[in-house]
């Protein structure tokens, strides 16, 4: 019988699933969860991007990234801008509570 215990796969995701509660929980006191602050890193070290950029870089899927932009809009930690040129484009960039967080 197959035994998940002795899995490699297994065990690594358990471990991963621990690693990302773990940071949750320290992010608690800051108000951001762990997707938050990651989106927040690539806008500090990258800049302004456009959401499927942040979709691309967080390797998540676009209307995952559209909630994600909203909730950090509602929070104030973002700005969301439609490019001049192409209005299907919509930019993002951290505002300064965003750059604090």
């Amino acid at each position: 019988m197959f035994d998940l215990d002795t899995c490699v796969c297994f065990s690594t995701n358990k471990v991963a699933k621990k690693l990302a509660d773990t940071f949750n929980e320290r992010l608690l006191p800051f108000g951001v969860t762990r997707v938050q602050w990651t989106a927040m890193y690539f806008l500090l070290r990258d800049g302004r991007m456009s959401q499927k950029e942040l979709s691309d870089k967080m390797n998540i899927k676009e209307s995952t990234t559209v909630r994600l932009v909203d909730r950090m809009e509602k929070d104030g930690f973002i700005v969301r801008f439609k490019d001049s040129n192409d209005r299907r484009i919509t930019y993002i960039e951290l505002t300064e509570k965003g750059k604090k967080g």
